[in-house]
């Protein structure tokens, strides 16, 4: 025989949807779960990293310096962000709270004015917003994708572990933010 899936008592959670719980009721050792029922099983979604996205990260000036297994460590914790042409990542004044890094694409930075002025297109492996994620000072410009783009998102959680087990980052981060 097989189990009902409405009586396996389980929480499933998908990224940011609400946890699924679903029933203990009728649950036995015996009860055995068919393969063909494993269809109906929601999967967590798979997390890659490009070699390319990868790359970017290890050439960009803010990381080139990291052992490798820094790196990987910051890897496996940033968050890969797609993002269509003409979309606003933030806005001057916007509070900060993570660093970018292009992994594919370009973006334009510019100031609000009036009038608003383009400052810098910034294209792959270029990095931007360690100011505010660093200081708390409010973002200073206006960065919007000039094309569809993928960004490394590194948020101020993900800098602070990577801080405990590799503290020469903070060093690299602040020589940045002060040249800015």
């Amino acid at each position: 025989p097989t189990a009902d899936f409405d009586s396996i008592p389980i929480e499933i959670t998908h990224g940011t949807a609400p946890a699924l719980t679903l029933p203990v009721d009728d649950v036995d050792e015996r009860s055995d779960v068919a393969v063909d029922d494993l269809d109906d099983v929601p999967l967590a979604e798979l997390r890659v990293v490009s070699a390319k996205a990868r790359r970017a990260l290890a050439g960009t000036p803010l990381f080139a310096g990291l052992e490798p297994d820094a790196l990987e460590s910051l890897v496996q914790q940033l968050e890969l962000v797609h993002v269509g042409a003409g979309e606003v990542l933030f806005r001057e004044g916007d509070a900060g709270d993570a660093l970018y890094v292009i992994s594919e694409g370009e973006v334009i930075v510019q100031s609000e004015g009036p009038p608003r002025v383009e400052m810098s297109r910034l294209g792959t492996g270029a990095f931007f917003g360690e100011v505010s994620l660093v200081t708390d000072q409010p973002r200073s410009a206006t960065v919007v994708t000039a094309t569809a783009s993928e960004l490394l998102r590194i948020d101020r959680a993900v800098l602070a572990r990577i801080l405990d087990t590799h503290p020469e980052v903070l060093r690299v981060v602040l020589r940045f933010v002060r040249d800015r």
